[in-house]
């Protein structure tokens, strides 16, 4: 990813964090008293009521995990998120 001048591609400290944060988290002892954590990055808007809730959605419908890609994703830094995430969960497309 450095060499094609990816944003991020050569950061370590980069990648270890993106690990941490979508999977490692949620197994911290101070999580353990938890079954569901949404995490929402500083700044984040919602142009949108959210009018159910989501854990429940999350829990009824048997889902692990979720994410939302933002307008200004780099494409080029997730290469194989979408292709993996559908092997391994459930998604939702509406």
């Amino acid at each position: 990813m450095q060499n094609r001048n990816i944003i991020y591609g050569g950061s370590l400290p980069y990648r270890h964090m993106c690990r941490f944060q979508s999977g490692f988290f949620f197994r911290q002892r101070a999580m353990e008293e938890y079954d569901w954590y949404w995490r929402v990055e500083p700044g984040t808007n919602y142009y949108c009521d959210i009018d159910y809730d989501v854990f429940d959605f999350m829990q009824v419908n048997n889902y692990k995990y979720g994410f939302t890609m933002s307008l200004h994703e780099y494409k080029d830094t997730i290469p194989t998120l979408w292709e993996e995430t559908k092997v391994h969960l459930f998604i939702l497309t509406s």
